[in-house]
C-alpha cells in the first residue's frame, strides 16, 4: 500500500483530497441534507440526528485532513513549506 501511495501522481492525490473535502463541504452547506435530517426524532448516539450529522461531518473532515497529513508524509511532502523559508 505504501508503495501505491509514493507511486500515485500528485494530480490524482489532489483529485482524491478534493473530493472528499468537498462531499464534507457539501454536507456542511447544501441545506437539503441537514433538513432532512432535522426533522428526525430518531438518536444517535443519545443525540439528535441533527446534531449528529454535524458531528459526523467534523470527524470526516478531521480524518480526511489527517489522512492527507499521512500520505503527504509518506511521499516526503509535508513540511516542504517550512524547509523553503529558511533557505
Amino acid at each position: 500500500m505504501k508503495d501505491l501511495i509514493i507511486k500515485l501522481p500528485a494530480r490524482a492525490k489532489s483529485a482524491i483530497v478534493g473530493l472528499w473535502l468537498g462531499g464534507c463541504l457539501l454536507l456542511a452547506v447544501f441545506p437539503p441534507f441537514y433538513l432532512a435530517a432535522g426533522g428526525q426524532r430518531a438518536l444517535v448516539l443519545g443525540m439528535p440526528l441533527a446534531i449528529a450529522y454535524w458531528l459526523i461531518d467534523a470527524v470526516l473532515l478531521v480524518v480526511g485532513i489527517a489522512l492527507l497529513m499521512r500520505v503527504e508524509r509518506l511521499r516526503g511532502e509535508f513540511g516542504d513549506e517550512l524547509d523553503n523559508e529558511h533557505s
